[in-house]
């Protein structure tokens, strides 16, 4: 019994790990894409008055957005995570009684 459940901690960690990758490759994906995004609006854009106040705006709706999408992925993960973890406890009570 004392195998299986090392087996069961052991499979839940890597499903941690893989999926802590997986979210931190997706980050850095949705940075360059904002950032390159952001670059090519910015390189397109004529250098009036104008031009300057919605440069802002769309600088800092792209920041709001990075952040945002960010903590969706943060809130995701964690719950995940959370759902693996209890499950391989309930899965080695379980299988103990």
């Amino acid at each position: 019994m004392s195998d299986n459940l090392e087996q069961l901690v052991r499979e839940s960690l890597r499903t941690v790990d893989r999926s802590r990758r997986i979210a931190f490759a997706a980050t850095w994906l949705l940075f360059f894409v904002i950032l390159f995004t952001l670059g090519f609006l910015f390189a397109r854009a004529r250098g009036d008055g104008q031009v300057t106040a919605k440069m802002l705006w769309v600088a800092v709706t792209g920041q709001m957005a990075f952040v945002g999408i960010c903590m969706a992925l943060l809130a995701g993960h964690v719950t995940r995570m959370t759902k693996a973890v209890l499950r391989a406890i309930e899965l080695g009570r379980n299988s103990r009684g």
